[in-house]
């Protein structure tokens, strides 16, 4: 039994990770859309100081995903979750990316004149 307590553990940390890789990669977004909305070049910035951290967290999900492959060969519900997980956090990684080119684009048209409507690249923060 302890061996699918370690397991279980494992998971728990697995899935704690990549919810915060999801977290980060969405308020990287959510920053980003401001930045560019609103002419704010600190927020984007702040996207693109951030976005190392984001691509560490990302290593560490592909790390924790082939040790739980490696050391506790999951089965079934454990091996489906493990695989999506390790299919999903580099998309998520690429998310974060995104923002950080959209933080660009934010600082280099900040120089330039004002749209008069840009109401529909507005980003619905919840």
């Amino acid at each position: 039994m302890e061996v699918h307590r370690h397991l279980d553990e494992e998971l728990d940390t697995l899935r704690v990770t990549v919810l915060r890789l999801g977290g980060e990669a969405e308020a990287a977004l959510v920053r980003a859309m401001h930045a560019l909305t609103e002419r704010d070049t600190a927020a984007a910035r702040e996207v693109l100081a951030h976005d190392d951290d984001i691509d560490q967290l990302e290593v560490e999900v592909d790390r924790q995903c082939v040790d739980i492959f490696a050391l506790r060969q999951p089965a079934a519900r454990d091996l489906r979750f493990v695989m999506s997980v390790a299919k999903m956090a580099p998309v998520l990684e690429r998310i974060a990316d995104h923002a950080c080119n959209i933080a660009r684009g934010a600082i280099d048209l900040s120089a330039e004149p004002e749209l008069k409507d840009h109401s529909r690249l507005r980003f619905h923060e919840e």
